[in-house]
């Protein structure tokens, strides 16, 4: 639900994730919206906790950050893909020069006699 929140671009911090959360409680308690007020008690509130408490606000706003870049990156890749795919879509005129390409692309006709037989194999050897 947090995570959400910051994929807008914005690295979540510690203090920010807090900062969140308190917003959250002051609307749910219908007690203060202002967005200064909140920012302080967001202060003192950080001040005022311990280094372990503040250390799981921290972790979790890593593991936001992480899940929300591991989205970036799959959205990216998902987006190079579709454009590489495109591309490759609108190729509409075989590049090839030699034989061997024109075979590979083309196929190879396998019924012709002469691929199989000698030349001066008769073929009236074969009913």
């Amino acid at each position: 639900m947090f995570a959400a929140r910051f994929r807008n671009g914005k690295r979540a911090t510690g203090r920010g994730l807090m900062q969140q959360i308190i917003y959250q409680e002051a609307r749910r308690l219908q007690m203060i919206s202002n967005h200064y007020v909140i920012i302080m008690a967001t202060k003192r509130i950080w001040h005022r906790s311990t280094r372990s408490q503040r250390q799981i606000f921290i972790d979790s706003a890593h593991e936001i950050n992480r899940i929300n870049d591991s989205n970036r990156r799959r959205i990216t890749d998902l987006n190079v893909n579709a454009d590489t795919l495109n591309r490759i879509s609108q190729i509409n005129i075989q590049q090839v020069d030699t034989t061997f390409e024109k075979d590979i692309y083309n196929g190879v006709q396998f019924d012709q006699v002469d691929l199989f037989l000698p030349w001066e194999f008769p073929e009236s050897a074969f009913p």
